[in-house]
């Protein structure tokens, strides 16, 4: 069993990129590849159309990311629930 487990896990990093569960910045690279603006380094916001600056974000006064599933509803704080590009 254990042997499967690191099977996937180390197969999953490999395989799948911005996949971390560090809580690094690879979700956030992903989303500025995947929501690339028509400009470089910009990316298209999803609900306006607008193209803003892809650096800084994370903030209220600059773009951010949504949860398809909400975190009230059992994604965590941290870990690859939070930063798995397909829960964002």
């Amino acid at each position: 069993r254990s042997d499967l487990q690191v099977l996937l896990e180390t197969t999953h990093r490999i395989v799948l990129p911005y996949t971390s569960s560090s809580g690094g910045d690879d979700a956030w690279a992903a989303l500025i590849d995947l929501d690339a603006g028509s400009s470089p380094g910009t990316v298209k916001l999803l609900y306006s159309g607008v193209d803003v600056p892809a650096e800084p974000h994370g903030t209220s006064s600059t773009w951010n990311r949504e949860h398809l599933w909400p975190k009230s509803r059992g994604v965590g704080y941290e870990g690859a629930d939070f930063t798995d590009v397909h829960h964002l």
